[in-house]
């Protein structure tokens, strides 16, 4: 696990880059913003005071310069982006609401297989639930992002050398 609390990667005013589209991202209320960050990461950010729900609005430029953000942090693996959700809470540091947001490839996972051929497979679990898989590597990783500063300042992924 890597955390920093600063990064010279920052969105660009200028442009949006879209890897993870409306489509494969849920935003959790604030009242599961709590279990989502307990069952996804290893080591919960430390400072956390509270937590907000954000909007389609908030996650907009969210990801112009993550993909720097997260080679910068030694990610190797470079996956297609189509294959990717993401699970969205909002967070608080004291007064500043920041993002949190869990990146996961939507290959089933065994478990999900073997729903498929039972058909007890919910295809929409993930948006109701918080997704983890205990191994996956760096196709699941977690980072928060600080709204007012357009900057990166912790990131997380399964499988850390």
């Amino acid at each position: 696990m890597s955390s920093d609390q600063s990064s010279p990667t920052s969105a660009s005013p200028t442009s949006v880059k879209v890897l993870v589209p409306p489509e494969r991202t849920v935003i959790f209320p604030k009242e599961k913003a709590a279990a989502l960050l307990q069952a996804v990461c290893f080591f919960k950010p430390q400072g956390i005071t509270g937590y907000w729900t954000p909007t389609e609005k908030d996650l907009v430029g969210v990801e112009n310069g993550l993909e720097d953000y997260i080679k910068m942090h030694g990610r190797t693996r470079h996956d297609d982006w189509s294959q990717v959700r993401r699970q969205v809470a909002g967070v608080e540091f004291s007064d500043a609401r920041l993002l949190f947001l869990s990146y996961f490839l939507s290959e089933l996972t065994p478990e999900e297989k073997q729903q498929v051929v039972d058909k007890t497979y919910n295809p929409d679990r993930w948006k109701q639930e918080p997704f983890w898989m205990n191994d996956g590597g760096e196709g699941y990783f977690r980072v928060i992002y600080d709204l007012p500063e357009k900057k990166y300042i912790w990131y997380e992924r399964n499988n850390d050398p």
